[in-house]
């Protein structure tokens, strides 16, 4: 009743100074229509189909697919109006709204890139560019953060499942099926059906003569409840020219959540290699039971770096068919235009980050061309330490949060 009173409070005081009823009732109805016309056609009903409504603008949601060519570029670059297209509101990823500005960047689902490597950050107070593999994530705000990787090649063919399970053998009588009841990266999974008392899984293999360090890592989860306390493993082999092999594994016991495992092994420098096998499979001998697989990656590093496939943006690319090759990754940086940020001498700057991997020196800014020399934050076996010019700042704080679920031999040390 009080808003009733409030939208038609200015007929009802014409009522007061003895305006007839009737003519009232129309000033209302009249009102009414006039509000209800601005919503007309912006939900489509049964009965707004008629020619004069046909041409009148509708509300519709649009919904970003994975590997959008329109990912990564600003609202304002599609040219929307002129086909008559009007964006009123961007919503994402997170459930976050956004304004639909023109410099807007457009996003799609996982991984939470709100740009591919070399989009403009046009959103950010500095303005900063990026180049090589860079991806972005959700952010600890809510927002979005940028993740930086090194180089590296996954010589995993098929890692995340997006056209089936080619490239993969079930092992000890498993059976191996594509799923999209959940996913790490993309739409798809692989699920494995593994047998009682058996180390059944799954199992794939990279020819190659290489030697070095190797690390195989995947993402893995329970496919309903009941699997959860169970094993999947992920074991490494090495086969050699001469028929023996070596063998590097890590246990685990299946979560509700998508959890990061790896291992990590060197070559035998006496011995040639001939090929890799990643096996994904219950070392336990343990009952029937699924497990849902990942994000898988083969790399020759002494460490699990971020994950790597060619359809992840600029500075990712397939070796040859998508979803059938190795993928490479471009080294990833972001520059900031320092005229006009930068003072030579006096300053503060700060940055949230997630440390996934700390060994040596990890730069996490580099200020260069100021006349005090190059100003850096960094991380330097661990802790943070900051240089203005040539001396270092003493006055630096590290905070700490808790780091996500990645297993492996020995916990990876985080920082944020």
């Amino acid at each position: 009743m009080n808003a009733v009173a409030a939208t038609h409070a200015a007929p009802l005081r014409v009522a007061l100074v003895g305006v007839p009823m009737r003519r009232v009732l129309r000033l209302v109805q009249d009102q009414r229509d006039a509000r209800y016309n601005l919503l007309r056609g912006y939900f489509h009903g049964a009965d707004d189909d008629t020619v004069n409504e046909r041409d009148q603008e509708r509300l519709s949601t649009v919904t970003l697919p994975v590997g959008a060519k329109v990912i990564g570029q600003p609202l304002g670059g599609l040219a929307l109006p002129a086909m008559g297209v009007r964006v009123v509101n961007l919503r994402r990823g997170d459930g976050h709204p956004s304004a639909a500005v023109a410099e807007a960047l457009l996003a799609g689902p996982w991984p939470g890139r709100i740009g591919p490597g070399g989009a403009s950050w046009k959103g950010a107070i500095y303005g900063p560019s990026g180049a090589g593999g860079v991806i972005y994530r959700p952010g600890k705000f809510g927002t979005k953060a940028a993740q930086f990787g090194g180089a590296t090649a996954n010589y995993v063919s098929n890692p995340s499942f997006e056209t089936g399970t080619t490239g993969w053998s079930a092992w000890a009588s498993a059976t191996l099926d594509q799923t999209t009841a959940d996913a790490y990266v993309g739409s798809y999974a692989m699920r494995i059906t593994h047998v009682a008392s058996s180390t059944s899984g799954a199992l794939a293999t990279y020819t190659t003569a290489v030697a070095g360090s190797y690390t195989a890592s995947v993402y893995l989860r329970s496919y309903q409840s009941g699997d959860i306390g169970y094993n999947c493993s992920i074991l490494m082999r090495f086969n050699y020219t001469d028929a023996s092999t070596e063998d590097t594994s890590y246990n685990h016991t299946i979560t509700g959540e998508w959890e990061r495992i790896s291992v990590t092994a060197t070559t035998n420098g006496a011995k040639t290699l001939s090929s890799i096998y990643v096996y994904l499979r219950d070392l336990l001998s343990g009952g029937s039971h699924y497990t849902l697989i990942d994000a898988v990656q083969l790399e020759n590093n002494s460490y699990a770096s971020a994950y790597c496939d060619g359809s992840l943006g600029t500075g990712h690319s397939w070796s040859g068919t998508a979803h059938a090759s190795t993928s490479t990754r471009t080294a990833a940086q972001l520059t900031y235009p320092t005229s006009g940020n930068i003072h030579d001498e006096v300053g503060t700057f700060m940055a949230w980050v997630y440390v996934y991997r700390s060994a040596g020196v990890q730069t996490i800014m580099r200020i260069q061309g100021s006349t005090a020399g190059n100003i850096y934050m960094l991380i330097s076996s661990g802790n943070l330490a900051g240089y203005w010019g040539t001396a270092e700042v003493t006055d630096c704080l590290l905070y700490t949060s808790p780091s996500p679920r990645d297993r492996t031999g020995s916990r990876m040390p985080s920082s944020a």
